[in-house]
């Protein structure tokens, strides 16, 4: 058996454990890894940890929240990453004389220029 890989059988919502360890991967990585570079399992510490599992339907329920919102987080990083791109784009414009402010107007309205 590997250290460095294992298969679980969990009894109960696998979403709801997946993202319990998730969340708790910290005070799990101090108790129960070791080593350096590739970290080690050890086994036995991991059965000694005790994973609050509430009622399945609450399991599911907690876990539906969790995905919506890890969703919404990927959703809003892409908004973040596109408005980004789009300000890179407009300051290299500035930047190059394609595009300038008009100097007279307080909405910084723009003048394109051409080349």
């Amino acid at each position: 058996m590997s250290d460095h890989c294992i298969a679980m059988e969990v009894d109960g919502n696998s979403m709801f454990f997946s993202l319990w360890m998730e969340g708790n991967a910290q005070r799990l990585d101090a108790e129960t890894f070791y080593g350096s570079g590739l970290r080690n399992i050890d086994m036995n510490r991991l059965r000694e940890v005790a994973i609050p599992f509430p009622p399945e339907d609450e399991q599911s329920a907690i876990a539906d929240v969790l995905h919506d919102m890890e969703a919404e987080i990927d959703a809003i990083e892409g908004r973040l990453r596109k408005a980004k791109a789009i300000k890179n784009g407009m300051m290299q414009s500035l930047l190059t004389g394609r595009i300038r402010l008009d100097p007279k107007s307080n909405s910084k309205q723009f003048l394109e220029v051409a080349e």
